[in-house]
């Protein structure tokens, strides 16, 4: 398909102006950019199907400079102290 096609069907072209600008994602840690990733269930026959690991986020109310707010922090930050909690 060509560029002009994939833009009439409402497709997201990769050059187009619409992927310009961060975006956030809903599984993804906001200090450790941790998100998910994609493997195998491997059965006792060897059978191989597609599986998604998708890490332990958690929406929490923390310290950002002066002010609350509340970001996604994965487990893992949170108990390494990357995270201060607000009180």
């Amino acid at each position: 398909m060509s560029l002009e096609t994939q833009q009439s069907h409402g497709c997201k072209a990769v050059g187009s102006t619409q992927w310009k600008g961060s975006t956030t994602v809903a599984l993804q840690c906001e200090i450790c950019q941790k998100k998910p990733v994609s493997g195998n269930n491997v059965s006792h026959a060897n059978n191989k199907t597609r599986r998604v690991f998708n890490p332990n986020i958690q929406t929490v109310r923390a310290m950002i400079g002066k002010t609350h707010r509340r970001i996604r922090v994965c487990t893992r930050c949170l108990r390494s102290g990357l995270v201060r909690k607000a009180v």
